[in-house]
């Protein structure tokens, strides 16, 4: 009798230890504050597995009061996984938005593409983790959904105001690359100019006899030669800067109410170059100045003429007509064979680089 006393005091006494404990829990309690409610109601179970000298049918009342605090518990259990999931829920919507915000926020009508398109990724983290919520009370996901339309609403004005520097920037493009194939068109005339100009200056008489400006100016005939070529290369340029130009506004929105006109005016630009690029094959490789190159050249591709040699044949001519012949200056220059007794009958007067009078011979 004694012993079953002691046995059912001391299930009582750890089925009230465990009791209390489970009702001390909240949906708040800890990790540890559970695992020790668990330890008590071990302890209670315990207890009543060691009371063998008890009635099976108080072994049985007490038992029940067990499971009853055990299934205490296992609510209590549950309440806490749902308080951690909703605050889990809240932290993961709310660092989504923060995230998303900022990347929004570091937007301007500056940002690349690749800027933007994180932006928009960012939203839709952010979205895709609201919806994903299902814990969270409505009035909060209104209110975090009022977050996010408004990072939508941002984002919205910044790619409007990209898309106005956009179409400014192109509109630019049009017209530095209309400017660069005129200036590539001017180019290639103003060389094919300067070639047949300065192929006309390579002679004793139109240099007044001076090797070296003969020389410089059969320089500026091959100096013509590549601007020509490099006039070609600047309108093909210019192409391309128009047609780069094209692909962006291409990729415009089809909403875009500059993407036609844009469209349209840089393909005139990219007609522009191809026919400046024509004009400028035709300059490059025309006769006109191929005739002008191999005055300097001569037709010996593979033994070219240079401008050295082109001065030197200046000075080599006014040396041979400053020789004397019979006591007259023989005046013999590269366009024909001018007077014998020059002095007499023309006023023209060319000189030698050491300033020697080519008509009279006399230094000044």
């Amino acid at each position: 009798r004694r012993a079953a006393e002691e046995q059912r005091t001391a299930v009582r006494d750890a089925i009230a230890a465990a009791r209390t404990a489970v009702d001390g829990l909240t949906a708040t309690s800890t990790d540890g504050e559970v695992a020790a409610v668990q330890a008590a109601l071990d302890a209670a179970r315990a207890a009543l597995a060691a009371a063998t000298a008890l009635a099976q049918g108080e072994r049985t009342a007490l038992g029940e009061q067990i499971a009853s605090a055990e299934t205490d518990l296992g609510s209590i259990r549950m309440a806490i996984s749902e308080r951690r999931t909703v605050a889990e829920q809240r932290d993961a919507v709310t660092t989504a938005i923060a995230a998303a915000q900022t990347a929004v926020g570091g937007l301007s009508d500056t940002s690349t593409d690749a800027e933007v398109a994180a932006a928009r990724a960012a939203l839709d983290a952010a979205q895709a983790s609201l919806i994903a919520a299902t814990k969270l009370p409505p009035s909060e996901v209104t209110a975090l959904s009022g977050q996010i339309a408004a990072a939508e609403a941002t984002l919205a004005a910044v790619r409007m105001q990209i898309g106005l520097r956009t179409v400014a920037t192109l509109y630019g493009e049009v017209t530095g690359a209309t400017a660069d194939a005129e200036a590539a068109l001017e180019m290639a005339n103003q060389a094919a100019t300067d070639a047949a100009s300065f192929a006309g200056m390579l002679p004793v008489l139109p240099v007044d006899g001076e090797s070296d400006l003969a020389e410089a100016n059969a320089g500026k005939v091959l100096a013509a030669e590549a601007a020509a070529a490099q006039a070609v290369i600047a309108a093909e340029t210019a192409k391309t800067r128009a047609m780069n130009a094209r692909a962006v506004a291409e990729s415009l929105p089809a909403e875009n109410a500059d993407r036609a006109a844009l469209i349209a005016a840089l393909d005139a630009a990219v007609m522009e170059a191809e026919e400046v690029i024509v004009a400028a094959k035709g300059i490059r490789d025309g006769q006109a100045l191929r005739a002008a190159v191999q005055a300097v050249t001569g037709t010996d591709a593979q033994n070219p003429g240079t401008p050295a040699q082109i001065g030197m044949a200046v000075a080599n001519a006014v040396g041979a007509a400053l020789a004397d012949v019979g006591g007259t200056p023989a005046r013999v220059a590269v366009q024909g064979t001018l007077p014998v007794d020059g002095a007499a009958t023309s006023t023209v007067e060319a000189f030698d680089d050491a300033g020697i009078d080519f008509l009279s011979q006399q230094q000044i």
